[in-house]
């Protein structure tokens, strides 16, 4: 197993948030504009968008998921080691 822990990068996590709240923003006015007013090819888009950030979210659930379950792991691993230690 090889766990690391990595630094920070302020600038990559503020472009993140910036993304995700423009993403927010522009679903928010689709939302509120009647569906005839919406362009056949934005449908589309929007619908092709929405499919693959789903995939991509199932995607990070599944590692984390794993992530998680190796963590679990060592900290019984661990834990055991310090109760055979004793």
């Amino acid at each position: 197993m090889n766990i690391a822990i990595k630094s920070t990068n302020h600038l990559k996590e503020f472009l993140h948030g910036l993304h995700s709240k423009l993403e927010d923003m522009m679903f928010s006015i689709i939302l509120k504009t009647p569906e005839r007013l919406i362009p056949r090819f934005l449908m589309e888009w929007l619908d092709r968008y929405t499919t693959n950030r789903i995939n991509q979210l199932n995607q990070e659930l599944i590692k984390d998921k794993w992530k998680s379950m190796y963590l679990e792991k060592a900290i019984d691993e661990i834990s055991k080691d310090q109760q055979a230690d004793k």
